[in-house]
């Protein structure tokens, strides 16, 4: 028993006892509790097991690639080597970092792992292997399924769609044939998948043995460029789908591309920018893209009249077309202007009037000192003609002819856009061709509209013994459909009572009343200007776990107006939520743009730069 003078005198362990222990214990299961709740809120989401995950946190993508014996034995069988599948996977992983684990059985995957599962258009597959991908979807795993993946039983046999029907829920309508004509994909502007691309972007398709199907019953990340006969316009080459949370199992996304490995090589860059966003789509990644047209619209429209050789005739396009309250541009010739000078005056307030050369002949090829003086002669006689200062905006090339000579007299002469052929690299959106000495905010800029020749413009999508007015409907709503910049064309030469866009224009104007979509309507001058001061509207963005950091710009001189953030949602339907990182930053409008996209749209910004978080 120790005395009153030793017990105050004892050592400090001793005054702590078996209390020691369970203090250390208690201060690390604190210090544990508040780090993983911190990294939760950065982004780790705990399992189903309770352990934490990091995967959103690092931004890692991390793949199976499922070899399956059955199919090698088929394509065996066919002369065919499965390698040939599984090769573009890994040159895949390689060129864009990704974590590739190439199994050979699926009994162990885990979906709680993270990983997405790729069959690489598996072809056979027999009934165990079936049952596994089927447990490991509806087990909340992400799925990538290529080209006629189990179409076949494990001996070889066909058995149909039934697969892709039950893990998917697509069916497939068709496939495309070897015509080189309609050998490619058409990306969806902006879409959860297709964003890397842009709007309307042409993927070329190599040559192979193998053709591309078409699927519907699920939203389409990409299409063909021309459906086959009789398909509908709701077939995709890439479709995505995502099946919601149940009491029984978490949500699960998968992907199908139709389009088989060996025809990737052709234009293999765009494939790997096509399949990375459909594998950070499947493993929840969020992103953000500065919206292609003003105040996120979903596309954009304009109404072209060509007066080439007959302006009386043309003004008759632009009294029917005004009374739409659609705007109109109008392309004339000086020679044109000069000799019904009065009755384009008469028009000069209520459009937008363009030049359309000085005669009916081509520039391309023509020496510089004859396009030179050939412009100045233009510009100087429609400016006297329509008693305006300067030059106008827009130039039409006659019969589609220009060449580089004739981008750069242009513009040195005060015109800042043309009409030019779409560009299969940058898709059916405006673009900026680039000349020699061209100035910031008025870079040189190219409307992907053909009105010469057709009559119908770039508006018609595809050749097709349909009538008039439903070309122009399908074109229509694949520019609703794509994103991308449509057009309607006239000539002057076809405002006669019988022509077929005559007949037709009454049916084509009923159904754009019916598009609900909100897309932009506009005259060429506006696409232009639109298209060089959304250049000022600078975004980038930083990922924080399952969170975006996104700083804004805005350049110039001038508030900026029309700007808007797409984002591509790591949740369907939840729209993120959107805080200033610093103080007094302006508060966005945010909104559902679909199930799987959200919209954020700024009122006017002023010069500047602002930052904002996105929690999802």
């Amino acid at each position: 028993m120790l005395t009153p003078n030793q017990y105050e005198n004892r050592p400090r362990f001793n005054r702590v006892g078996i209390y020691l222990g369970m203090l250390v214990v208690l201060g690390l299961s604190l210090a544990a509790l508040v780090y993983v709740f911190q990294m939760q809120q950065l982004g780790w989401v705990v399992s189903r097991f309770g352990s934490p995950s990091s995967a959103l946190v690092s931004g890692e993508i991390r793949v199976a690639l499922y070899r399956s014996e059955a199919t090698a034995r088929y394509l065996a069988s066919v002369g065919g080597n499965v390698e040939v599948l599984l090769q573009p996977w890994r040159d895949h992983a390689k060129a864009q970092s990704v974590q590739l684990t190439e199994v050979l059985s699926l009994t162990d995957l885990d979906p709680a792992d993270g990983k997405v599962l790729v069959l690489p258009s598996a072809i056979a597959l027999s009934n165990a292997e079936r049952d596994a991908v089927l447990r490991y979807q509806m087990g909340g795993g992400a799925v990538l399924l290529t080209w006629a993946t189990g179409s076949r039983d494990g001996a070889g046999q066909w058995v149909g769609w039934s697969f892709l029907k039950s893990v998917a829920g697509v069916t497939v309508t068709g496939e495309l044939s070897d015509s080189a004509a309609i050998h490619h994909l058409v990306a969806k502007g902006q879409g959860p998948i297709s964003h890397g691309l842009r709007a309307g972007q042409r993927v070329q398709l190599g040559k192979a043995v193998e053709r591309s199907l078409l699927m519907s019953g699920a939203p389409v990340a990409a299409e063909p460029s021309m459906a086959p006969a009789g398909d509908s316009a709701q077939s995709g080459l890439v479709v995505f789908q995502e099946f919601p949370e149940k009491s029984d199992r978490p949500s699960s996304r998968v992907v199908v591309l139709g389009v088989p490995e060996t025809q990737w090589a052709a234009q293999e860059h765009d494939m790997h920018t096509l399949v990375s966003g459909a594998l950070r789509w499947l493993v929840r990644q969020p992103a953000v893209v500065p919206a292609d047209w003003p105040d996120g619209r979903p596309a954009a429209h304009m109404v072209v009249v060509d007066a080439q050789s007959n302006l009386p005739a043309a003004l008759t396009w632009v009294d029917t077309l005004q009374q739409t309250n659609k705007p109109v541009t109008l392309f004339v010739s000086a020679d044109e202007a000069k000799a019904h000078s009065s009755a384009l005056h008469g028009v000069r307030s209520r459009v937008d009037v363009g030049y359309q050369g000085d005669a009916r002949l081509g520039f391309a090829g023509q020496p510089e000192a004859t396009q030179a003086q050939r412009i100045s002669g233009m510009v100087a006689g429609m400016s006297s003609v329509l008693d305006k200062p300067g030059v106008l905006m827009g130039f039409d090339p006659p019969l589609g002819s220009f060449d580089e000579t004739t981008d750069r007299l242009l513009y040195n002469a005060g015109v800042r856009y043309r009409t030019g052929a779409t560009h299969a690299l940058v898709g059916d959106i405006p673009f900026f061709q680039g000349v020699r000495g061209e100035r910031s905010g008025e870079r040189f800029v190219v409307l992907p509209v053909w009105v010469q020749g057709g009559g119908a413009g770039r508006a018609v999508a595809q050749v097709s013994a349909e009538p008039w007015p439903k070309q122009q409907q399908a074109a229509f709503d694949a520019v609703v459909r794509r994103g991308t910049l449509g057009v309607l064309g006239l000539r002057s030469e076809d405002a006669t009572a019988d022509s077929p866009p005559s007949l037709g224009l009454p049916s084509l104007v009923a159904h754009w009343a019916k598009d609900k979509s909100g897309l932009w309507w506009a005259s060429g001058a506006d696409i232009a200007r639109w298209w060089n001061d959304k250049e000022r509207f600078q975004v980038g963005v930083r990922a924080s776990g399952a969170r975006l950091e996104v700083d804004v710009s805005v350049l110039g001189s001038a508030d900026f107006a029309g700007g808007a953030l797409v984002v591509m949602l790591p949740r369907e339907g939840v729209l993120p939520t959107v805080r200033g990182l610093k103080a007094g930053m302006p508060t966005p409008q945010v909104q559902l743009l679909d199930r799987f996209r959200a919209l954020i749209r700024f009122d006017a910004l002023p010069v500047g730069n602002y930052s904002y978080q996105l929690t999802f």
